[in-house]
Order: structure tokens, then C-alpha cells, then sequence
């Protein structure tokens, strides 16, 4: 199966020692500010071959497991088959886990008034603002470092295999979210890798009828989320790969205005978000799903996260999470086939709180929660240390109606709350099937 490796410019930093072959064909390995990563494209299985540099030990593994993809070391390299496009990690004892992100065989969009950056060129745009009407293109090989913002651009398109590399020498100084889109209807965001951000990597402020879609990311810093549904309605998420210091997914409602060259009130209801088939890593204290905490406004509702690998979830984070510390009312939320591969302070947490992040004076409501056929690897680290939570806040402020079936912890069917180390306070109607 032919591979198409993309042509980075000699300035682009490669990961030291790295190398990788595609069905043969030398693939760049560069690196972010935290992991090396590759990406090529093809359309069928792959044979990947990767070297180090140095000897390679035993216990290499390739995430996600339910590929069931078992590497072996032929000389000094390790070697194993993708059966196609789609986002792969390969963890070498001793190193940095490697990122391996296989494309579709790309189709050039026939695009009207596209701002495009060409492959093998780097380009420091600053904050590139786009105009209503306009579009960005990133080639495969092309890097642009900045920060983007559209505001009240309907039919916006931002696209190609291309590489968005930090705010750059420009905004050295400036704190900045990577992208920001708000107000905006009926937009695409796809295939497109973000790396080194310096605080959210993807922003939907205020905005309807989005479709994000095979994005890759690598961000390091705290609060680098992944991808904030702020205010937002009628998204669909899928096919992506997040590795944040903070958040993977998260949705929000709260005024931005203040911050960061942002022009509207995202303060609007959120409802009808589908998240799926997303690979999800988070560090430094993130969640790997979250609602909350920031909930100003009156509805979250008909959200479902499906098919989804947590692939870890380190330090103080939950795996799956709702803080509500607003006066939302969070409601008809669906978790359906998510394998959590490794979490290590909670599992599940559910919480109604004031934090140090609320905004409303009013405390709201967490109701109608559902996780079905959720499989969970226990490690020998979380018996007598992992938890999970479900807190109101008060006596009329609950969470209630809470449904676990089909819950598994390392194969077996969880049947009660101590099956997954279960804490409440102020909640009811917590069911197991």
C-alpha cells in the first residue's frame, strides 16, 4: 500500500534518535514540546518500523488495546502493522511515548478564498484573524505558528495535514489561545495537528452546527485544554486525538470577553453535542471528559460521549467528570462504550460545588446521567487510592438519577458502588445494572 510521508522544512525540530519507516518509506519524526509524533498517509494497513537509537527493551506496547496490535523487535527495531488510518501510540520502557498519526489519502477542497500555507514552508502569522467568508489551509508539511481567532464567520472551513505550531517569535511573550472561533454557523474543523500551546487549544464560543473532525494534538502546559465547547449547540466531535495538560474535551458556558482579544458572550445554553471514536490523554490535573466548572446559563442537555479511549488520565484528574459550579441545570448526558486504560486519582466524578471558578451566586442541578458499557483496566495503583464521586451540593441542589449498566472493572460487571469505589453526599437514585 503506497505511504505519502510529508516534506517539512530542515528548521522544523525532529525528535533526536527517532526514526521511522512506513511500508519502507522514511517518515519524519518531530517533536512537540513534550512528545516526538509522525504522521503520513495512506489509505490501507501499514507496516511501521521505528528505531531509537538506542537498544530496545523488552515490553514495548502499541495503544489503543482494542487494536490488539503486539510489537515485536526484528534487529534494532521495533516493528508492528497499523490496519489503517487512525491515531496510534507506541510506548517504548525508558522513553517518551511516540505518537503515530496514520491519514486518509487527502482530497484537496475546492475552497473559494482560502488562505493556504504550502508544504515544507514555516510562517509566523502572529494572531491571523479571519474575515467572514474566508478559509485556512494547512498542506501536509506545511507549519504556521500563531493564534487564530474567527468571529461570526459562518461557513468557515479550516482544514489540511498541516501543522499549528504555537503562538510563535511574534506573540513570544503574550498569552494566547491557539484557536478561537465564535458566533459562528455551519463550520469544519479537520485533520489539522496543533502543538505548544500556551493555554486552550480549540475554542467554539457561541457557535452551531459544527463538525471537528480527525484534529491531533499535543499540549503540554496547564491549561491547554483540548477542546472547549463553550455556549455552543448541534456539534459533533470525532475521530480525534487529544494529549492536553489540562481538559480533552470539555464544555463550558461563561463570558470570555476579558480574555485574549475575544469579541462575544458565550454565555448560552449547550445542548446537542455527540462526541466520538476520540483517543483522550491528560496531565497535570485535567479530566478527560468534563462538564464544567464554568455553567452559566440555564441548560446542558442531550450531550453523549461514545466510543471513546481514555488512554490515561494522570495526577488529579477524573476520567470522566461533571462540576457544575454555576446554576445549570446538567441533565440527559449519555457515556457509552469509553475504555478507560489508565486513571489514577478518580474515575467517575460527579459534583454539584462553589469553586474558585463560579461565576453565578445560584448553585444548579446534575440529573439523568447514564453510563452504559464503560470497561475500566485496574492497575495494582488504584485500589485504596482512585475514587469516585457524586455530591450535590446542598439538600436542594442533587444530583440524582444516575444509571451505571454494564460497568466493568478489569472484566468484572460492577454491581454497587464500592465495585467502583463510590463516595456520595446529597445524591439519590443511583443505580446499578
Amino acid at each position: 500500500m503506497p505511504v505519502r510521508a510529508y516534506r517539512f522544512a530542515a528548521e522544523a525540530a525532529r525528535a533526536p534518535g527517532w526514526r521511522l519507516f512506513a511500508n519502507e518509506s522514511s517518515v519524519d519524526v518531530l517533536l512537540s514540546d513534550s512528545h516526538p509524533f509522525a504522521t503520513f498517509e495512506s489509505e490501507g494497513a501499514v507496516e511501521v518500523s521505528v528505531t531509537t537509537g538506542e537498544a530496545i527493551p523488552s515490553g514495548c506496547t502499541v495503544e489503543p488495546r482494542r487494536h490488539c496490535i503486539v510489537p515485536s523487535v526484528s534487529g534494532e527495531a521495533i516493528v508492528f502493522q497499523v490496519p489503517g488510518p487512525g491515531h496510534y501510540v507506541l510506548n517504548v520502557p525508558g522513553r517518551l511515548s511516540l505518537y503515530i498519526w496514520v491519514n486518509p489519502v487527502e482530497v484537496v477542497p475546492d475552497q473559494p478564498n482560502t488562505r493556504r500555507f504550502a508544504e515544507g514552508t514555516i510562517t509566523d502569522v502572529g494572531q491571523l484573524r479571519l474575515s467572514p467568508g474566508e478559509n485556512l489551509y494547512l498542506e501536509g508539511g506545511a507549519i504556521l505558528r500563531g493564534a487564530i481567532r474567527a468571529t461570526s464567520t459562518d461557513g468557515l472551513r479550516i482544514g489540511g495535514y498541516g501543522i499549528l505550531d504555537g503562538p510563535g517569535a511574534s506573540l513570544a511573550d503574550v498569552w494566547r489561545r491557539l484557536m478561537v472561533i465564535e458566533g459562528s454557523r455551519d463550520v469544519v474543523v479537520e485533520n489539522i495537528i496543533m502543538i505548544r500551546p500556551r493555554g486552550w487549544m480549540l475554542t467554539l464560543g457561541d457557535c452551531e452546527n459544527v463538525v471537528v473532525r480527525n484534529i491531533k494534538q499535543i499540549g503540554s502546559v496547564l491549561s491547554s485544554d483540548g477542546i472547549d465547547i463553550v455556549g455552543s449547540r448541534h456539534v459533533h466531535v470525532h475521530d480525534c486525538f487529544l494529549r492536553n495538560g489540562d481538559d480533552c474535551v470539555v464544555i463550558k458556558s461563561l463570558d470570555l470577553r476579558r480574555e485574549d482579544d475575544i469579541l462575544l458572550d458565550h454565555t448560552r445554553p449547550v445542548h446537542d453535542v455527540l462526541v466520538e471514536r476520540c483517543e483522550l490523554l491528560s496531565y497535570l490535573g485535567g479530566n478527560g471528559i468534563e462538564i464544567g466548572f464554568e455553567l452559566c446559563c440555564d441548560t446542558v442537555r442531550d450531550i453523549t460521549f461514545s466510543d471513546c479511549d481514555i488512554l490515561a488520565v494522570n495526577q488529579y484528574g477524573a476520567a470522566i467528570s461533571i462540576h457544575n459550579s454555576d446554576r445549570a441545570t446538567v441533565e440527559n448526558i449519555t457515556y457509552r462504550n469509553i475504555r478507560v486504560e489508565h486513571c489514577y486519582d478518580k474515575l467517575f466524578d460527579l459534583r454539584v460545588v462553589r469553586s474558585r471558578w463560579s461565576h453565578d451566586s445560584e448553585r444548579g442541578h446534575i440529573r439523568n446521567i447514564r453510563f452504559e458499557n464503560i470497561d475500566v483496566r485496574v492497575s495494582v495503583f488504584n485500589e485504596g487510592y482512585t475514587s469516585s464521586l457524586i455530591g450535590g451540593f446542598d439538600e436542594e441542589h442533587r444530583v440524582s438519577d444516575v444509571h451505571f449498566q454494564n460497568v466493568r472493572m478489569n472484566g468484572e460487571l460492577a454491581t454497587n458502588g464500592d465495585d467502583i469505589w463510590l463516595f456520595t453526599k446529597h445524591a439519590d437514585a443511583i443505580h446499578f445494572q
